[in-house]
Parts: C-alpha cells; sequence; structure tokens
C-alpha cells in the first residue's frame, strides 16, 4: 500500500467536536497526518483506490500517477506516451477512467488501456465528467456540446433539443434504479427521463446553487456539495447542511461514500473554527455518520484547500489531495492525543429591529477586533438576495439597515428571510420577517 511506496512527512492534525451553540471548543492533537514527499508541494486534483488496491493520483498539471511495489510511477498510455487528463474516474466495479483526449479504461488483468471512445470521431469537445451504469453504459459531460450518451454500440449525443438546460456539465451520477442524475451550472438537478428520452430540470427553486461535487449513497440519496455546503435530496425531501444549522464547511470540492455508509467532504475551508490557530484557506475533512438529525465530526488540516478524498479499503485510512500535496491520514493513530479549550473570537449580530418589519430594518452588529465582513440578507432557501455591506470593519459596534429590496432593487416578497453576518471567524445570523 502507499506505506510501501514512498516516505513520509509527519505533521499535527487538530480533531473538533464543536457545540454551535457553546463559546468554547474542544480541541485533540492526533500526531496522525503524514505527507507524501513524491508529491510535495504540488497541487493534487483527484485521488482514487482501484480494485487491485492501485493508488492513483492527478495532479494540477494533468498528469497521472499510480502506485506500485516500486514507488509512483506517471502513467503513460500503451504507446509510451504521457497520460494528462482532466479528471480520474472509478466506475463500480473499480475500474479507472480517464480523457487524455480519449475516453480510455485501464484493464487491470492486461496492465493497459482500453480505447472506448475517440476524440475527434465520436465527440469533437473535451471531456469534462463521466459515469458508467449498469451494462458498461455509458455517460460523459462534454464541454460546450453536451450530454454524450454511449450503450456500447451507439453514440448520442443530448443537447438543449432534448431538455438539457446547459452545455456546462459539472457532474453525472447513477442510481441503484440506473437513473442518471445530471448537474449543471444551471439551477436545479436534472434527469434522464428513460421514456420520454429528455433530461427533465428539477428542483429549480430550491437548488440555486453552483454544485461542485455530487456522490449518489446506496440509499439513493443524492449528495450535492456547493460553495457555502452541502445539500442532500432524500426522495422528495431536501436536507440543508449550511451555515443555518452550523455546519462547518465552506467550497466543498469532493464527496465520497465508505463502504460503511460515512459520506467524507473535502473542504477549501474550514468556516468559523479559526480557534484552532489556523488561518483563511485551512483544509477541512468532514465525517457525516447521521443524516437525521445531523451528526459529523471536523478534520482542519494544517495547510491549503483539499480538493478530494478517498478511502483505502479494509484500512482506517484517508487519502486527501491538497493545493500542495498528498496527505495519508490514520484514523486509527490516536496515542498522542491531548485536550483543551480556547475561546472563539468574538463577532454577532445584535439584533434586528423591527421585526417584523414592513418598511426598513435596522442591523446591529459587533465585531470583537478588524475583520474583513460580509453582511448579507438570504431568503428561506438559501439564495443570496442582497449584500448589505462588504469590506474591512474596525472593532465595535456598527448598524446598517434594509429595506426589503434584492441587489437589482426589486422588493422581496412578504416571507422569511435570513440576516448574515460572516468575517474570518466564521458567520453568525438571525432571521427576520418581512411584511408589506
Amino acid at each position: 500500500m502507499l506505506t510501501n511506496v514512498t516516505k513520509y512527512m509527519c505533521s499535527a492534525l487538530f480533531v473538533l467536536s464543536m457545540s454551535v451553540t457553546g463559546a468554547q471548543a474542544e480541541w485533540k492533537v492526533q500526531e496522525n497526518e503524514v505527507r507524501d514527499e513524491y508529491f510535495e508541494g504540488k497541487h493534487i486534483k483527484s485521488v482514487v483506490n482501484d480494485a487491485s488496491g492501485s493508488i492513483w493520483v492527478l495532479d494540477g498539471q494533468m498528469n497521472l500517477y499510480r502506485s506500485d511495489e516500486s514507488g509512483w510511477t506517471e502513467v503513460s498510455d500503451n504507446e509510451g506516451q504521457s497520460i494528462q487528463s482532466l479528471f480520474v474516474y472509478l466506475d463500480r466495479i473499480d475500474s479507472v477512467w480517464c480523457a487524455s483526449p480519449d475516453l480510455m479504461k485501464y484493464d487491470n488483468d492486461l496492465h493497459e488501456w482500453r480505447t472506448v471512445l475517440r476524440s475527434g470521431e465520436d465527440y469533437q469537445g473535451r471531456v469534462k465528467c463521466m459515469a458508467v451504469g449498469m451494462n458498461d453504459e455509458l455517460w460523459a459531460g462534454i464541454s460546450g456540446e453536451g450530454l454524450l450518451h454511449y450503450n456500447g454500440e451507439k453514440v448520442e449525443l443530448l443537447t438543449s433539443d432534448d431538455g438539457l438546460s446547459s452545455y456546462i456539465i459539472n457532474a453525472i451520477g447513477i442510481d441503484s434504479s440506473n437513473n442518471v442524475w445530471i448537474v449543471t451550472d444551471a439551477p436545479g438537478i436534472a434527469r434522464y427521463d428513460r421514456e420520454e428520452k429528455r433530461v427533465t430540470t428539477i428542483y429549480a427553486e430550491s437548488i440555486n446553487v453552483v454544485v461542485t461535487a455530487m456522490i449518489i449513497d446506496k440509499l439513493d440519496r443524492v449528495w450535492l456539495g456547493h460553495d457555502t455546503g452541502v445539500i442532500v435530496i432524500d426522495g422528495n425531501e431536501h436536507v440543508f447542511l449550511d451555515w443555518r444549522n452550523g455546519f462547518p464547511g465552506l467550497h466543498v470540492t469532493d464527496i465520497h461514500l465508505e463502504e460503511n455508509q460515512k459520506i467524507w467532504i473535502a473542504c477549501g475551508t474550514l468556516a468559523g473554527y479559526h480557534q484552532t490557530g489556523y488561518e483563511c484557506g485551512t483544509g477541512t475533512l468532514i465525517s457525516i455518520d447521521s443524516l437525521y438529525p445531523p451528526e459529523w465530526e471536523v478534520y482542519p488540516f494544517r495547510f491549503d484547500a483539499l480538493y478530494s478524498v478517498a478511502v483505502v479499503p479494509g484500512e482506517q485510512i484517508l487519502l486527501c489531495g491538497s493545493y500542495c500535496g498528498l496527505v495519508r491520514f490514520d484514523l486509527d493513530n490516536t496515542s498522542n492525543a491531548v485536550t483543551g479549550t480556547r475561546p472563539l473570537p468574538h463577532a454577532s449580530i445584535l439584533g434586528v429591529y423591527p421585526n417584523p418589519f414592513n418598511f426598513r430594518v435596522k442591523i446591529g452588529i459587533d465585531v470583537g477586533s478588524g475583520s474583513v465582513r460580509n453582511l448579507d440578507i438570504y431568503n428561506i432557501t438559501g439564495q443570496k438576495i442582497r449584500n448589505i455591506s462588504s469590506g474591512w470593519e474596525s472593532a465595535g459596534t456598527h448598524y446598517y439597515f434594509w429595506d426589503g429590496c434584492d441587489d437589482n432593487g426589486l422588493r422581496a416578497s412578504t416571507g422569511l428571510y435570513y440576516v448574515r453576518l460572516t468575517t474570518r471567524y466564521g458567520s453568525c445570523y438571525k432571521k427576520v420577517l418581512y411584511m408589506k
């Protein structure tokens, strides 16, 4: 495994257990975060482990690497040319796929690549993402062209004529019933109707975010990562994990499903927990064991943003791709744990008055020390409709007003809204009821 591949440098990892209502946070330090010297300083975009136990790594220069008993090797195609790919994908039987620019699948038995679809013949653009369903049915997002479908015999391209709302496809997922889910840069999430042979967009009102990661778990719940948290589609129900219920992750970059159904979420930034001494941009791992009610653990790292996470089968080991290298994290190593508490820096919304209001509302905030801050208004679906103020805020008490209009100057609808204050120390909010 990875321990036979290369040498590591050890550093400390803070594991937080946070009460969202308390002013103190418990933390413990573990000597279980290990960095791989081979990838020191390299931007790691993706990490996957295949059925044979090999680790595959894609760096920021689109170079693909694979581990074996002798160490890391840069992956070449069957003609010996180095492979450069926009992504590396692991299908349901743990076979590795890449686009270089042909769409290729690695044969673990023959130890060679098999070209499935050819760039310039089967498609013209670049493959940005893909998914493989039952009977090796293949779906791929082609930049600027649409959604490619290949059933093993025929290639077809779905476009706006087939109901596709955007040609910018960010993720594709397939559930246990072989239903295809598509995420584009348009609001909502799309689903392919096999009877109608059309793409239908659903939940456009409630999912109005740019989705950056998607998985479908074994209960067919769709997990969508975005800039301010995670949305889970569970049948007709939506579960929102974000600042409104204390979810600590920002800029979700990857979501990984473990065999025991635990969800691991890689984030670019840890929100609100800077009492650990980390600066903004600290990468974060979040594990979720329960969705009803949501329960999570937080693992902030000592370096920059995380981009991917994978679990080594049969071992309590996580592999994480970060902005500055590959990290091996041993979940079982807790021998050096210590505990302690540190206070959160102070930043709060003092109040909103009057509440309810129908003309304008006064918002009081208090910042314990100087900080860049944003004061925004969100609707009940989590969509930001108005920025009240942005920029540097000196320490002390400050007051602002909201006139009930959005950023376009249009009067908002009657209903419940959130006043959200965000600083480098985290975020907080208060509810306000607007009545015309």
